[in-house]
């Protein structure tokens, strides 16, 4: 599975129960969520490694938007706590063909006053196959802008790096084939020539035999006789000595 970053604002959300108007609600249900945050929770429930980024207030509402994360297995080790507030938006659900309606109160939120000094991006992104931001972080303020260029820049740097390292050992691969081919190669060649050899010297051999066998029958016919063994021997050496073929030293 993938290893995913994500870098946004998670707030608490509150809804009037079930399809009640603003104006009729008495009480909110209470939610955390937000785009990037939502995309972490959701890609950590099909398994893959997700680790969220963003600056939660240290206090009990941060608490519990961090624990709303953490149980459904998003990595929250890298997210920085302090600030004075967790954004808050209103839903009013819609209901047949009135559309659902949002209030955000969102301004001052620890995450448009975070500094891109506080994130380890270096650790967060090593081994990072992925990178998601959505559009409306980097302005939500000049601090969340700067936080969403530094991530990038990291991202695309480590990026790069994984690419440079993927090159080398392609590389290192490509040359390792090239060398196993040559070596193949050059025992195909040897066994090649050895085999051409042998079969030329077996050749040579056979051809001098059959010369030899024709040279004692000629000489039969000359002579004006049927030769004897002792004879045919005699003339075979005496081929075989003058031909020069030393293999075959082995008939006297």
């Amino acid at each position: 599975m993938a290893k995913i970053v994500t870098l946004g604002e998670i707030m608490l959300r509150l809804s009037p129960p079930g399809y009640e108007r603003f104006l009729q609600a008495s009480s909110f249900d209470v939610q955390y969520g937000g785009a990037e945050a939502n995309v972490a929770a959701s890609l950590a429930q099909l398994g893959h490694h997700t680790t969220f980024l963003s600056k939660i207030p240290n206090n009990s509402i941060g608490d519990a938007a961090v624990g709303t994360l953490a149980r459904v297995g998003v990595d929250c080790s890298h997210i920085v706590r302090g600030g004075d507030r967790l954004g808050i938006y209103f839903l009013e659900n819609g209901a047949s063909v009135r559309a659902s309606s949002v209030i955000y109160d969102r301004a001052e939120s620890s995450i448009t006053k975070a500094s891109a000094d506080e994130f380890d991006f270096d650790a967060v992104f090593a081994d990072a196959d992925l990178f998601h931001v959505s559009g409306i972080t980097p302005v939500l303020s000049e601090n969340a802008r700067d936080i969403t260029f530094a991530a990038l820049k990291s991202a695309k740097e480590e990026s790069y790096q994984i690419m440079e390292q993927a090159k080398k050992e392609a590389k290192a691969q490509a040359e390792n084939t090239v060398k196993e081919t040559e070596a193949r190669v050059d025992a195909m060649l040897a066994k090649a020539q050895e085999d051409i050899r042998m079969e030329r010297e077996n050749a040579m051999r056979q051809m001098k035999g059959d010369v030899a066998e024709l040279a004692m029958k000629a000489a039969a016919k000359i002579i004006g006789k049927n030769s004897g063994a002792d004879q045919d021997l005699s003339l075979y050496d005496q081929f075989i000595e003058e031909a020069g073929d030393p293999d075959d030293s082995d008939r006297r």
